[in-house]
């Protein structure tokens, strides 16, 4: 059985991933098996409530308000195309060939899209044995999201087109843009000289270098091909995104040399060299994302009975200080919310499970728990409380935090 899966767009947060396991079953009207439509490639547990977290975004297209009354005269339904994230118009597929598409849209209307709503066939070829799916997820007015259906090419060779729009609560059915236009997928299946290259985006874990049950699996990453070798560094030629399975597909008329790439978090980029023919199906073309494992440390003590800045033997350690850390530099950090330890009886600090990266480090004395600890007083080193840290794979960084009591 296939089934509907979530994602929430990542905040910025400082990066700490997880997987899950485990999927609901999503009602349907008919009596066939529903595949998957997926918002934002994240996979709930049996236990999770399907919820959407889409990021608004103002600015990412023209707006283009297909305005539908559908719930109540209150409430008016509209939405907007932003992009294909994945299968692109004309894409060559093979036959008989499973493949997610995904759509990027935005709730441009006045009602919030929940389970009341469904996502429906309307024209074109039925690439799957279902014509209609209950959403189970929220996106509210203003809110972006991915929506992905699980498909299979036809076992003909020929070009093909499927049509989906939305259906509201009162059945009224609508699409995007100006046109109200619906969601396609056009493909082409079965044309002289198309290739396929699959594999899995996966964090290597355990660290034999291949991937398997102890690795994560990381989605929503992009994979992309060069024409020639790794040290070439040729022109990108076609690019795919992993799904909330880890797994990406790229698929084209390639034959030849080639070189797939990821961009990792830590400013690095993974390698690998292929070689392709005609019509060639090269599966376990997989890609090692990197393990977040860098810390930075530190610690806070009180800098009184000589306060230059240095520990002295005498001068004692803070215990129980809060210590903030953000993504980004100190002057325009990244996440919204930074990260945040406690000093221990030493008054050592860590944030451990790191990417390559610059990163804020701060302590802010009025605040919390730190008003009692530290009182009235100065930093003496960093200034501020506040100190902008770089580091990279294979570095070390420290920094702590003198206090000065008045």
């Amino acid at each position: 059985m296939k089934y509907f899966k979530l994602f929430s767009i990542f905040t910025g947060v400082l990066i700490f991933l997880s997987s899950c396991n485990g999927v609901p079953s999503v009602p349907i009207e008919n009596t066939q098996q529903p595949a998957a439509i997926t918002v934002n490639t994240l996979v709930p547990t049996e236990t999770m409530e399907p919820t959407v977290t889409g990021i608004a975004t103002e600015t990412a297209v023209p707006a283009m308000a297909t305005v539908v009354t559908t719930q109540s005269a209150q409430c008016l339904d509209s939405a907007e195309f932003v992009s294909d994230v994945s299968i692109p118009d004309g894409t060559n597929l093979m036959t008989n060939t499973d493949f997610v598409k995904t759509w990027r849209v935005k709730n441009t209307g006045t009602c919030t899209w929940d389970s009341r709503y469904s996502f429906v066939f309307t024209d074109g070829t039925l690439f799957s044995g279902y014509e209609r799916i209950t959403l189970p997820f929220v996106v509210a007015p203003g809110q972006t999201t991915d929506l992905s259906l699980d498909m299979t090419s036809p076992i003909y060779p020929g070009a093909y087109e499927s049509d989906w729009k939305f259906q509201s609560p009162n059945g009224s059915r609508f699409g995007v843009g100006k046109k109200d236009s619906p969601l396609w997928v056009k493909i082409v299946v079965g044309q002289q000289g198309g290739t396929s290259i699959s594999g899995f985006v996966y964090q290597d874990r355990n660290g034999n270098s291949k991937y398997d049950f102890d690795d994560q699996l990381m989605a929503s990453r992009e994979v992309w091909l060069q024409q020639g070798s790794c040290d070439l560094g040729g022109p990108r030629t076609a690019s795919g995104v992993s799904g909330g399975d880890g797994r990406y597909t790229i698929t084209g008329n390639f034959s030849g040399k080639y070189c797939l790439s990821l961009q990792r978090p830590d400013e690095t980029v993974y390698t690998l060299n292929i070689s392709l023919t005609t019509g060639q199906r090269f599966d376990g073309a997989d890609m090692q994302d990197a393990v977040p494992n860098l810390v930075i440390s530190g610690k806070v003590w009180n800098d009184t009975s000589k306060p230059d800045g240095a520990q002295q033997s005498a001068e004692p350690n803070l215990s129980g200080v809060i210590i903030l850390l953000d993504l980004g530099p100190c002057a325009n950090p990244v996440s919204l919310v930074p990260v945040s330890v406690l000093t221990d009886a030493q008054g050592n600090f860590s944030f451990g499970s790191l990417y390559g990266g610059t990163y804020c480090v701060r302590v802010r004395a009025g605040e919390g728990g730190n008003v009692s600890i530290l009182g009235s007083g100065t930093w003496t080193t960093p200034a501020n409380g506040i100190q902008q840290v770089t580091i990279q794979p294979g570095e070390q960084k420290s920094v702590s935090f003198g206090w000065q009591y008045k």
